[in-house]
């Protein structure tokens, strides 16, 4: 395990310098793994409500919306706000061919 020196943090006054040098301590995953944590909790709670077909689309749909502000604020970088769409559309897609077979 690589050991770095890091300096301790010096003008934190906000969360988003405190994030930000987060972000820096881990190498650009401080504000991903945020994002991921969100989805993760989001479709626990909306799964214990509804189906989980909705609870995809919504939190993808959430998600993606979150993800374009972090990414307009360059805390999540291209490739993650992808995924987050793609996560959207598989839930799209899963509540398409839940409402297809419902009967």
């Amino acid at each position: 395990m690589v050991v770095k020196n890091l300096s301790l943090p010096i003008g934190i006054n906000n969360m988003t310098s405190m994030g930000t040098y987060m972000n820096t301590v881990t190498g650009s995953w401080f504000w991903n793994l945020v994002l991921i944590a969100f989805y993760v909790t989001l479709f626990i709670i909306l799964q214990r409500i509804s189906t989980t077909a909705k609870s995809a689309a919504t939190t993808g749909f959430v998600v993606v919306i979150i993800a374009i502000f972090m990414s307009i604020l360059s805390w999540i970088s291209l490739k993650a706000l992808f995924i987050a769409i793609i996560a959207a559309i598989f839930g799209i897609v899963a509540l398409y061919l839940e409402s297809r077979t419902d009967y």
